[in-house]
């Protein structure tokens, strides 16, 4: 039974693998305040404790958890520590309290919360394969240039493979530039050019 909800509600993500993945650092507190549970997507060091839905994975959870519920059973939970990505929640400490809420249907509970900061987008729908797909990305970001030509520039694909293929079109497309203009370009000059006359027209 435990194996198959983990299977159907899937793992939560490990905020320090996907930080990681990301090449996030930077963060800052934000506060207390109350923030959606089903946006709660992960923890820090809890993977094999809870599934996706914060069922509890071990007999000795479960105890615990019918425990958190006897003795809030108004939902007036203490608040929980979490990390905030973009619109994403990691859970710090409180993953009885956050499978306790679910279990009650609450919609919000509050929390102390810092963010870390992220150009990419992170929210409740964020699996293992998309952040897998995002860290290609990051990486094609850097390899071409187009981070520092083009801080700001998202480039979505549907497969890692796609971003080592524009990265060889980056390059090729580099390569004819500077046979056309007789002089050599640094690869933020190649990107930006590559970004404005190439990829955002097509």
């Amino acid at each position: 039974m435990r194996m198959h909800l983990r299977h159907r509600c899937g793992a939560l993500l490990d905020l320090e693998d996907v930080r990681s993945r990301l090449g996030l650092m930077e963060q800052s507190y934000s506060g207390v305040r109350p923030i959606h549970v089903d946006h709660i997507i992960g923890t820090v060091g809890r993977g094999g404790d809870f599934d996706r839905c914060f069922n509890p994975l071990k007999p000795q959870l479960r105890e615990r958890l019918r425990t958190v519920e006897r003795a809030f059973k108004d939902g007036d939970f203490p608040p929980i520590d979490v990390y905030k990505m973009d619109s994403a929640f990691f859970v710090v400490d409180g993953h009885h309290r956050v499978a306790a809420a679910r279990k009650m249907g609450m919609v919000t509970i509050d929390a102390v919360v810092t963010a870390i900061h992220t150009p990419y987008r992170v929210d409740a729908t964020v699996d293992e394969e998309r952040i897998e797909l995002t860290e290609h990305e990051r990486r094609f970001l850097i390899d071409s240039g187009l981070r520092k030509a083009r801080p700001d520039a998202r480039i979505a694909v549907s497969s890692a493979n796609a971003y080592w293929e524009l990265l060889e079109a980056v390059k090729a497309y580099g390569f004819d530039l500077m046979e056309r203009r007789q002089e050599v370009l640094t690869r933020a000059e190649v990107a930006s050019s590559w970004f404005d006359c190439v990829y955002l027209p097509t």
